[in-house]
C-alpha cells in the first residue's frame, strides 16, 4: 500500500470516529498527491459519505473535497 492509500485509510478511520476536520485535511492532501483513478474514486466516496453524515461548516468542507476529487478525476482522465 502506498503512502496516499494509507492516508485514505487513515481518513476513513477518522471519519468513522467522528473526527471530521482531521479526515478532511488528510483527504485534501491525498487529492493533491495522486492521479490514481481508483484512489480518487475512494476519496470521492468518502467525501460523499462525510457530506451526508455532517452538518454545518463540516458539510461545506466535505462538499469542497467532492469538487476537488471530481476535478482531479477529470484531469487524470484527460
Amino acid at each position: 500500500m502506498n503512502e496516499t492509500a494509507e492516508k485514505v485509510e487513515e481518513a476513513r478511520a477518522l471519519l468513522a470516529s467522528g473526527r471530521e476536520p482531521q479526515a478532511t485535511k488528510i483527504l485534501a492532501d491525498a487529492i493533491d498527491a495522486t492521479d490514481d483513478p481508483e484512489l480518487l474514486r475512494e476519496i470521492l466516496e468518502l467525501a460523499v459519505e462525510g457530506h451526508e453524515r455532517s452538518s454545518g461548516m463540516h458539510k461545506i468542507h466535505w462538499h469542497e473535497l467532492m469538487i476537488d476529487a471530481e476535478a482531479r478525476q477529470a484531469h487524470s482522465v484527460a
